[in-house]
């Protein structure tokens, strides 16, 4: 049964559609762009609220995805060491440009994801999830310290500076969250997503206080930052021409 709390997923996935109808770009050009938003987003949603109803279905998933993070991790060191190929040999091509897989003297690892800051989130996501499920009494100690700290290393590892910022944002709210204000901290959470796109689009920051800084600690990082501004900035300039589904 559909609720109100679908329809900004309905919303997100019907998007496609209705801008590639309004710039006339055709039904085809909708359905392929909207089926990826519901491949992507609508599909693992519908299957959450159908099978995750409370906390045990939650505490089954989060373990899932830890376990799927521990099975990762053998490929993700051999890639470490060998250079990201896996999707190469089984496939016959890679899955993104090679040379953004170079980082800090090392290699991003990306195993069969589209890039190596998905791997990177995927591994951070399920270090918190580690982190949480330690408060479960049939987890042994040994068992917590273990696979948590063997998930972080990984993030750490994963020369991915944005993953690994936001592994240690989820650090901090794991933190907070063990206290008595965990609504106040989720909500705040929330609130906080969308000022950065806001400061983008409405207050004209071009982000130049943040590529100063890492350019103090690493030029590689500061320039891929640096295009990233740039492109956005594009994005926004076109955007703004028809700011509704243009």
């Amino acid at each position: 049964v559909m609720r109100w709390i679908d329809i900004p997923v309905l919303l997100w996935c019907s998007a496609p559609m209705i801008s590639s109808l309004s710039n006339d770009l055709g039904l085809w050009d909708g359905i392929s762009s909207a089926s990826k938003e519901v491949i992507r987003i609508g599909i693992p949603w519908l299957l959450a609220r159908r099978f995750v109803h409370g906390p045990e279905e939650a505490r089954v998933l989060a373990s899932l995805i830890v376990i799927c993070a521990l099975v990762h991790v053998l490929p993700v060191l051999y890639e470490m060491r060998m250079s990201p190929q896996l999707h190469k040999m089984f496939y016959g091509q890679h899955q993104h440009s090679f040379i953004q897989t170079r980082r800090g003297g090392g290699w991003r690892p990306m195993v069969f994801m589209q890039h190596g800051l998905a791997l990177a989130m995927f591994q951070a996501t399920a270090a918190i999830l580690a982190l949480t499920l330690c408060g479960r009494t049939e987890y042994r100690r040994i068992e917590r310290i273990v696979v948590f700290f063997i998930l972080a290393t990984i993030t750490l590892l994963t020369n991915s500076l944005g993953a690994i910022i936001l592994f240690l944002f989820g650090l901090g709210l794991w933190t907070l969250c063990r206290g008595q204000a965990y609504g106040m901290v989720m909500v705040g959470t929330l609130l906080v997503v969308p000022l950065y796109p806001g400061a983008r689009a409405f207050l004209n920051w071009d982000g130049h206080q943040i590529v100063n800084y890492f350019e103090k600690i690493d030029s590689n990082r500061a320039r891929s930052l640096q295009t990233r501004f740039e492109d956005e900035a594009v994005l926004l300039d076109r955007a703004f021409e028809r700011p509704f589904f243009g």
